[in-house]
């Protein structure tokens, strides 16, 4: 190899360096053997070859010290390991967090004052509570809440047929609350269901006993004492029916088509009893006014000077004269007011 100065810090590559001179004049130096040389050689380019930077980075690896890029990068991997981690755990303190509010707010029940609830302990009816706000301890205990307000159902579109077999389509509004409600859980599965039935066959047995005109003419007998015979039927399952109105009586099918023919004939038979009378009336009219143009006929020059003046705002008539004697009658003496001039 080359031979290099003792001050480079860069040697090239293949260089051996010289042997330094003997400290004593007087004492001779072995020879270095060949062997020796090729390995200090080799490990020189060894060195060289691991940090190419400077001999400063050299020396402190070959003395056993990280050099500061690989301890940067190692600080660096365990901060990004220990941000996840932290990120990880306070993700599942989140998630397992809201898992408990929820079972917590589950089990707490807000009765308002309208309502009255039911409390169950093993499935057993317990005791009614009031309005407030109850938590659950345990799981065996359970707070129903009932509505304890006013309430309508619609029994819309029933087609009944009256007492004379016409078909009929009515619709009833029925009111209704709870009054017990013990009574109401306990009684029914479907307190509703049981209150529409009750009401649509309460409505079928009243319009079967009324005969179509009499439906038509007063629609207040469907109705007439329809609570106090509901309540009858449902006042064992804990419901106060407060009302029973009627609301829409509409015909279908044949009646329809026959009421709407007699409506017809009787409005066309008054249509031409009004015509009759009119023109009786006008007849008169004229009989009365020949009449007394018979009797008094200056009256008739009267009217033919009324015609000659027109009405406002429209052309004068043309009256021609002559055409029957007689018509206008005039004198052929000189008029009193002439002759006195």
């Amino acid at each position: 190899g080359q031979a290099c100065r003792p001050g480079d810090r860069r040697k090239p590559e293949g260089c051996v360096c010289p042997r330094a001179p003997a400290l004593d004049a007087g004492v001779s130096t072995p020879q270095t053997l060949p062997g020796v040389q090729r390995a200090s050689a080799s490990l020189s380019v060894a060195l060289r070859t691991q940090s190419p930077r400077d001999g400063d980075a050299v020396a402190g690896k070959y003395q056993g010290q990280a050099p500061v890029e690989d301890v940067t990068e190692n600080n660096m991997g365990e901060v990004i390991s220990v941000l996840l981690l932290l990120a990880a755990i306070i993700l599942i303190g989140f998630v397992v967090g809201r898992a408990a509010l929820k079972a917590l707010n589950k089990g707490e029940v807000t009765v308002y004052d309208y309502e009255v609830a039911i409390k169950y302990v093993d499935g057993k009816i317990v005791e009614l509570v009031g309005p407030g706000h109850y938590r659950k301890r345990r799981d065996n205990i359970l707070i129903e809440r009932i509505d304890m307000r006013e309430s309508s159902l619609t029994i819309a579109g029933q087609e009944v047929l009256s007492k004379d077999n016409m078909p009929v389509r009515v619709t009833v509004i029925v009111r209704s609350k709870i009054s017990d409600a013990l009574v109401h859980k306990r009684a029914s599965a479907a307190p509703a269901t049981r209150l529409y039935e009750a009401a649509q066959v309460l409505l079928r047995k009243r319009i079967g006993a009324l005969d179509l005109e009499t439906i038509l003419a007063d629609r207040s007998v469907i109705d007439k004492d329809a609570v106090a015979a509901l309540q009858a039927e449902i006042g064992a399952i804990g419901i106060e029916v407060l009302g029973f109105d009627m609301r829409d009586v509409t015909l279908v099918g044949v009646a329809k088509q026959a009421y709407a023919d007699l409506w017809r004939a009787q409005k066309e038979g008054l249509a031409a009893l009004e015509r009759a009378r009119g023109e009786q009336a006008a007849l008169r009219s004229l009989a009365n006014a020949a009449r007394m143009l018979k009797g008094n006929p200056e009256l008739m020059n009267l009217r033919v000077l009324q015609a000659l003046q027109g009405q406002q705002g429209k052309s004068s008539p043309t009256v021609i004269l002559g055409g029957a004697p007689g018509l206008v009658p005039v004198s052929k003496d000189p008029a009193p007011d002439a002759l006195s001039e």
